[in-house]
Order: C-alpha cells, then structure tokens, then sequence
C-alpha cells in the first residue's frame, strides 16, 4: 500500500536502541537513506507516541540520518549525498 520495497531491521535489542554506538547507528541509516534515496522518510514523532524508549531513539537517530545523508561531509564512503524531501510522523 505505501510502496515500500525494502524492509530492513536494525540489529538491536528491544528498549535497547539508545545505548547503541550513536555513530554506527547514524552510519547504518545513512547508508539507507544513500543506497535507497527515499522521497520521504517516516518515524515516529519527538514523544516517540507511545513514549517507549526506541521510538524516542530512533526519532532522534532518523533526523540525525536524514541530515547527514543529505551533507557530503559526512561519511563520504557511503555513496553520494541524497537530500530527502520530507520527513513524516503520525
């Protein structure tokens, strides 16, 4: 329905997310947003909705990606920068 074509999971335990490496993480979802070149990219709002600790984390993670993906400063060895046009949370 949405047209997502790739699905891919994070190797992280539940309620765990935040105490992953912050630079691995944000190297992973760069690497995501470069490879995939997404138009929109959808996460979960500040509050996380439900306030579990993940969804708090990877709000902050995917707006941290999403910037970095689109500045060639940052982890050039990923491919070419890739600006995404909008970010949505319910």
């Amino acid at each position: 329905l949405l047209g997502v074509a790739v699905v891919a999971v994070l190797d992280a335990e539940d309620r765990r997310l935040a105490e992953h490496d912050a630079e691995a993480m944000r190297a992973a979802l760069v690497g995501a947003v470069r490879a995939e070149r997404p138009a929109v990219v959808a996460t979960f709002d500040p509050h996380g909705v439900t306030g579990h600790p993940d969804h708090l984390a990877i709000h902050r993670l995917a707006h941290d990606a999403v910037l970095a993906a689109a500045d060639p400063r940052w982890l050039p060895e990923l491919g070419p920068p890739h600006r995404v046009r909008r970010v949505v949370w319910p």
